[in-house]
């Protein structure tokens, strides 16, 4: 068995589950004030100067209101600028038995351009490094297909053929020598 091909599927599947969950399920918190909002699902985040007078800002506003809600976006980024996973992504792949470094980033990178390439994702636009699901992709995870199962039924197609042609040879080969004998 071809282990690279079967953990480069399952990334794969891991990935549209990842970003369907990431943009359409996934719980935040969110600030609006003022015709301004914030949306975050890790408080940390709001310690960063700017942001931090954005919040202030936001709760010194008359219309204050802070709730939970889902994310709800489109696009949504898996990669942050600094080529690091997203971090439920990270944790996803542990979970499911990767070692996080800096060769299940790239392979990562290169799962997802290739998803783009088969129309799964598309790129944002001028943000380049957000992605979301294509109506094939959107398909693909309501239909409760995986990649990994594709390849694993594929592969085993192709070698119950090869058996099948072998046996076959076989079967023809013992037919000559009887007639031989």
């Amino acid at each position: 068995m071809n282990l690279f091909k079967t953990k480069n599927e399952r990334i794969k599947d891991i990935l549209i589950d990842f970003v369907y969950d990431h943009c359409y399920n996934e719980i935040v918190q969110r600030m609006e004030g003022d015709g301004s909002s914030i949306t975050y699902d890790d408080p940390s985040a709001l310690k960063e100067p700017r942001t931090e007078r954005f919040v202030e800002q936001l709760t010194n506003s008359k219309q204050f209101r802070a709730y939970y809600t889902t994310r709800g976006t489109e696009f949504c980024q898996i990669i942050s600028n600094k080529q690091e996973l997203a971090f439920g992504l990270s944790k996803r792949l542990q979970n499911s038995g990767f070692k996080i470094g800096n060769k299940l980033d790239k392979q990562v990178q290169k799962v997802r351009k290739e998803l783009i390439m088969k129309s799964y994702f598309i790129e944002g636009n001028p943000i380049k490094s957000k992605i979301k699901l294509t109506e094939k992709g959107l398909r693909h995870y309501l239909d409760g297909k995986s990649f990994e199962d594709q390849y694993l039924n594929r592969r085993n197609s192709n070698i119950a053929i090869v058996v099948s042609i072998f046996s076959i040879l076989i079967a023809i080969a013992s037919l000559f020598i009887k007639r031989i004998d």
